[in-house]
């Protein structure tokens, strides 16, 4: 389960988006992506995870969506 309490987390450089991204791990191992983008650009990268989530049902070929991967709004 995603909760804020991390052991591990690993900036990743790579990319091209301006997005701050950290490859975190969670007491269980488990590893995820988070990515940190600017309170102003939520509702495109809201609609972004949701195209991806289309292209992955319509088995369009593409890079996948790991399953892991999961949209969090910033509060």
């Amino acid at each position: 389960m995603l909760t804020n309490r991390f052991i591990t987390s690993v900036p990743i450089a790579a990319g091209w988006s301006a997005d701050r991204k950290f490859c975190v791990t969670d007491a269980d191992g488990t590893k995820y992506l988070l990515r940190i983008s600017s309170p102003e650009k939520e509702a495109y990268k809201r609609l972004e995870f949701q195209m991806m989530e289309i292209i992955q049902l319509k088995r369009v070929s593409s890079a996948r969506r790991p399953s892991w991967l999961c949209f969090i709004a910033a509060t």
